[in-house]
């Protein structure tokens, strides 16, 4: 998801005004997204959330298991 150049701003001026460090306000960020998508899809197991490094993208990852053969098939 793109986010815009004045996100990291914004950030900055938290961080200043308020005394919170980058990290811990990613964190929060992070927590909060990780809130949203358990309440729309029931589960937040094996989601990842990162920021590039600039803080102008937030992405969001389902990791998955890949198998190559699939085991107690119920078929």
């Amino acid at each position: 998801m793109k986010l815009s150049e004045s996100f990291a701003l914004i950030l900055k001026q938290i961080e200043k005004e308020k005394g919170l460090s980058i990290s811990d306000l990613k964190t929060a960020i992070e927590v909060a997204f990780l809130s949203a998508y358990k309440k729309k899809f029931g589960t937040s197991a094996n989601i990842k959330i990162s920021f590039n490094k600039d803080m102008t993208e937030l992405n969001i990852y389902h990791v998955k298991k890949v198998v190559e053969n699939l085991e107690n098939n119920k078929n």
